[in-house]
């Protein structure tokens, strides 16, 4: 559930109301949105530590789990509510699961575990909770999936987008060591972007605190990839 803690003289929230409107529209039989107008309920909203309007905060279970700190546009909020509402971790079971995943705009992170019951993958599963706001995140132990990727034993695999596949570096990045939350955050955080990325406005926020030379040219890469990436080669 996601609820907007609100004041109706607030000009933030009057410029993301319809926003909120149609988010919710979208949303139906998903995620319920919800919102408290704190001038008419203050004990509420001093309950739940509001200081500042609009304050949007995540339920899960009746209980507060986490400040929203996605988009304020209604695409933004549908988007980044379904990842919420969905498992933090995917479970693949198919060859068809795996390429789906990785044949998409975002990076994933993709761990391969021996079975089910692997204490790493129930670290992996944590992390995965913790870090779902930012990354995607998916799991398997078919076989299949695991001599495929030539993985002996069990292994965190990050594969960057297709789109940004380059022969100047790899495509994807094996993280070598034992898996936890700081040590994923730190190797993903480290990988996730490769030599050249491509600033959007969903990944923006992370890229605002490197150092960057950042080139401007006209990017398509839904309708022009081959151009786009001839610049961004060079």
């Amino acid at each position: 559930m996601l609820v907007e803690f609100f004041a109706p003289w607030c000009g933030h929230c009057q410029k993301l109301a319809p926003e909120y409107e149609a988010a919710a529209t979208r949303l139906k039989g998903l995620v319920t949105l919800a919102k408290v107008d704190c001038t008419a309920n203050s004990e509420t909203c001093a309950r739940f530590g509001v200081n500042g309007y609009p304050t949007l905060k995540i339920f899960r279970n009746g209980e507060d789990s986490s400040a929203y700190d996605g988009p304020r546009s209604a695409d933004g909020i549908v988007s980044h509510m379904k990842k919420q509402a969905s498992p933090s971790s995917v479970e693949l079971k198919t060859a068809d699961d795996l390429d789906r995943l990785l044949h998409s705009f975002d990076a994933s992170v993709v761990g391969f575990f021996s079975d089910a019951g692997s204490a790493q993958l129930a670290e992996f599963l944590k992390a995965a909770g913790v870090l779902r706001d930012s990354y995607r995140f998916a799991h398997t132990s078919i076989p299949e999936l695991l001599e495929r990727n030539q993985i002996q034993g069990e292994a965190v695999v990050l594969f960057r987008p297709p789109h940004l596949n380059s022969k100047f570096e790899d495509s994807s990045v094996r993280y070598t060591d034992a898996v936890s939350t700081s040590g994923l955050r730190r190797f993903i955080k480290e990988n996730i972007f490769g030599m050249c990325p491509h600033l959007t406005n969903e990944n923006k926020e992370q890229l605002m605190g490197r150092d960057l030379l950042t080139v401007f040219f006209d990017v398509d890469y839904l309708h022009n990839p081959k151009g786009s990436n001839y610049w961004r080669n060079r």
